[in-house]
């Protein structure tokens, strides 16, 4: 096992996934996917929540997960959703969504995050935004406590990153933090809240030959 520097505050773990004894045990992490790829268990179980909500083009759909029911809310006419595509998307709680980065209509990336708030009564929605240090699409969220963690993905300039930053949600104040051990897109990312603990699993990377990552990077602030 290789341990090496930490993309935050404590210690990265870098571990190959395929030839590391420690793969019985990320194998069964709790990681649940929507028909859209969304994470599903960014905090507790589903079956203690009575909403979730993710984004399907131009549409934010909010899930009763207790009277079996979904609606649908037209967002596409806010000016973020017009003209970008391929967000990173997070449930947040409590009818909450936040969208980051993705690809304009004239292929330049999102600098923006932007969190939607539901009514699950009257289905009305607000919408917050705040800049992000970095454009980039292919990146994860995740959410630790009032932290949105902000990860990899791909810039500007077609470029795999390691660069990481994280937004306050009480104050949308956003900082960088230190950056993951490997560029990634594309990967799964699990937060286990009871240990404090963020998981990145996978993904692909330009420097590799097969692109495609088998190793896991485990965070604790």
């Amino acid at each position: 096992m290789q341990v090496s520097a930490s993309f935050n505050a404590r210690l990265v773990k870098h571990i190959d996934i395929a030839n590391s004894t420690y793969s019985k045990h990320t194998s069964s992490l709790p990681v649940k996917k929507s028909e859209t790829g969304v994470n599903l268990v960014n905090q507790g179980s589903l079956t203690q929540r009575r909403f979730f909500m993710e984004y399907q083009v131009g549409y934010l759909v909010l899930y009763d997960l207790k009277a079996f029911k979904k609606k649908a809310i037209q967002v596409a006419h806010t000016a973020y959703v017009q003209t970008v595509t391929c967000q990173s998307q997070l449930y947040l709680q409590n009818c909450k969504l936040a969208l980051s980065g993705g690809i304009d209509t004239q292929g330049v990336l999102s600098d923006s995050i932007v969190i939607f708030t539901v009514s699950p009564e009257t289905y009305a929605f607000s919408q917050e935004s705040q800049g992000l240090l970095e454009r980039r699409h292919g990146h994860r969220m995740v959410l630790m406590e009032d932290v949105i963690y902000i990860l990899g993905g791909e810039n500007q300039k077609g470029q795999l990153m390691r660069h990481c930053e994280t937004i306050q949600l009480s104050t949308l104040k956003g900082k960088e933090i230190k950056r993951m051990n490997l560029k990634r897109s594309n990967f799964l990312v699990q937060c286990n809240h009871n240990t404090q603990t963020i998981y990145v699993m996978g993904g692909t990377s330009a420097d590799i030959s097969s692109g495609l990552l088998t190793s896991l990077e485990i965070f604790s602030p």
